[in-house]
């Protein structure tokens, strides 16, 4: 029986916005106790987790080759929330990601792998995600007016595996180039 684990996709932020990001996510963690965002490294989901044989991480790292980019500018427009539950950095709508998102499930769709997609995609940058209900009121109020208008460089697209409780980046011999 072959070993699974769990994979998703993602452009990474540059060095700058990272910090910035993980700051946020530092408060989240202190002041109300949601951490998860921590584990892993900053970024906008391109394809959401998956399952997988370990075997196909070669395959993975080639499908990445066959869509390589020079990376991709986006623009973030606030913090917003999905429900009550996730708090986030908004981002611009922006095609390029669409783009790069729609290749790669049909790439993973070619290859048997199952992912389930949103119809519509909303890139985003999460500070905190299930958030308990008596706490996101107040982490709410905290975050909702702060003023996070950024211009980022992103590249991408990264695998990471989640291992040992923590998000890696799969292909870490190939580290970001913005």
């Amino acid at each position: 029986m072959s070993i699974r684990r769990l994979y998703f996709i993602a452009c990474l932020l540059n060095k700058h916005a990272a910090q910035a990001v993980r700051e946020l996510q530092d408060v989240m963690c202190s002041e109300f106790g949601v951490c998860r965002s921590l584990n892993s490294p900053p970024h906008i989901t391109l394809i959401p987790p998956f399952w997988m044989a370990i075997e196909g991480e070669s395959t993975l790292e080639e499908l990445l080759q066959n869509h390589e980019d020079e990376g991709a500018v986006i623009q973030t427009r606030g913090i917003s929330h999905f429900e009550d539950r996730v708090i986030f950095v908004d981002v611009e709508r922006n095609q390029e990601l669409e783009l790069l998102r729609s290749a790669l499930y049909e790439s993973l769709s070619a290859m048997a792998i199952k992912v389930r997609l949103r119809p519509k995609y909303y890139p985003h940058i999460t500070l905190g995600h299930k958030i308990p209900k008596d706490k996101f009121p107040h982490a709410w109020e905290h975050f909702r007016n702060q003023r996070v208008s950024w211009t980022i460089n992103v590249s991408g697209p990264f695998v990471l595996v989640h291992r040992d409780g923590r998000w890696h980046v799969l292909n870490s011999d190939n580290p970001p180039k913005v």
